[in-house]
């Protein structure tokens, strides 16, 4: 072969190569702040995986494991994101209340002072081992129980996404505490502040950050009356605040303004000025939001994507719930059966296919589920499913 058929050649070879290279596309950082879901065993945000290996995850302020995220936690952080899921790269749980309860109803909860409402989208679990759960209902939370809870705010009080009931085992664990909220009343000659309806005592405590009021805090402490002694006392600042090209959050929103286009989703304000808000948008409904942090307001959120996830839930809460193989499905009956157990569905049910409103269509035989119920049966003596979760995908099903 001549020489400059042989360049020629490599010539050709090295355009092809050029053409065929495809460019290297680095993956878009994100915001993220709201409700962690769950489906076939895999924890999801937005409706995309969630990825915590090479995540830095904290909660009050102390670097914690990955374990701790479960669904109905509401974490606030900073991801990349790409076909695969949202790559964490740090994390912040923001858990809103931990104490005894004093009071219940059939919907409600108190714990220390505050009224904490669930529906049917509420997490609800017992502690059995360290980082380990078992499924749980309303019924399962007694007076004197302490409960970790997180939650958004409401115009009654709280909406929990997650309550986790704990194993105490002493006595001195039931007066261990956790507040979350804006600090007022600030002195630092005393060392004290006031959150709510609570005094907070910081002088023993470990501090992080730089106080002041308004500013929003996590504090863990021994509680005696309305007097809470802290040993730690967490200042939430703008770590996980930078002005991201895109910020995604998860959440239910309250305080909707319809004059001035703004609603709250949890610590944020949403500005949805640029957008129609769909049909029926109301108070109560959990939803997606994509948006841009104001360049002078941290806690700003213009939205240039918003989308309903689950509309406000009926008030329908279970009674008991069961987890295992689904069979005997009919979507067009709206009939299922797990274990030995016969179920009914109507308007009300939520099938959950991890932050992702579904139907019975969506299911199949073999679908490991978690179900919970009410005793209320229909005529043929089924019970009224309130929500149905994909636990885990069964080995034996369909792809």
């Amino acid at each position: 072969m001549n020489r400059s058929k042989a360049l020629t050649l490599m010539g050709l070879a090295l355009a092809i190569t050029a053409c065929s290279t495809t460019p290297s596309v680095t993956a878009p950082t994100v915001g993220i702040n709201g409700i962690v879901t769950q489906s076939a065993g895999t924890l999801m945000f937005n409706g995309k995986a969630l990825l915590l290996d090479s995540a830095t995850i904290t909660k009050n302020g102390t670097v914690t494991t990955k374990t701790d995220v479960q669904a109905g936690t509401i974490i606030q952080g900073t991801a990349t994101l790409d076909d695969k899921g949202y790559h964490v790269e740090d994390a912040d749980l923001q858990r809103e209340i931990k104490g005894p309860v004093s009071a219940t109803t059939s919907d409600s909860l108190t714990v220390l002072g505050q009224t904490v409402t669930v529906d049917a989208l509420t997490e609800i679990v017992k502690e059995t081992g360290k980082g380990t759960f078992a499924n749980a209902v309303l019924a399962d939370v007694t007076v004197g129980a302490v409960v970790e809870v997180y939650a958004t705010p409401t115009a009654t009080g709280l909406l929990a996404t997650r309550i986790e009931i704990e194993d105490t085992e002493t006595e001195s664990e039931k007066h261990e505490v956790g507040l979350r909220g804006n600090v007022s009343n600030l002195n630092t000659t005393d060392k004290l502040f006031d959150i709510k309806t609570y005094r907070v005592l910081y002088g023993s405590a470990d501090v992080r950050g730089t106080l002041a009021d308004q500013a929003i805090v996590e504090v863990e402490g021994t509680l005696e009356g309305t007097t809470v002694t802290a040993s730690k006392v967490h200042v939430e600042d703008a770590e996980h605040e930078e002005h991201h090209e895109q910020n995604e959050l998860v959440g239910v929103v309250s305080t909707l303004n319809l004059e001035s286009k703004t609603f709250l989703l949890g610590d944020y304000t949403i500005d949805f000025s640029a957008l129609t808000l769909p049909e029926g948008f109301s108070e109560g409904d959990r939803v997606e939001v994509k948006g841009t942090l104001d360049a002078s307001n941290p806690k700003l959120i213009h939205a240039t994507r918003l989308e309903v996830e689950f509309e406000k839930p009926e008030t329908e809460i279970a009674d008991h719930e069961t987890t295992g193989l689904l069979g005997s499905l009919d979507p067009v009956k709206g009939s299922f059966q797990v274990g030995d157990l016969s179920f009914y569905v109507d308007g009300t049910t939520i099938v959950d296919l991890g932050g992702t409103k579904g139907t019975l269509a969506d299911l199949k035989d073999g679908l490991k589920v978690e179900v919970k119920y009410e005793d209320t049966k229909n005529g043929l003596g089924y019970f009224h499913a309130v929500r149905i979760s994909l636990e885990e995908e069964h080995e034996g099903s369909d792809d």
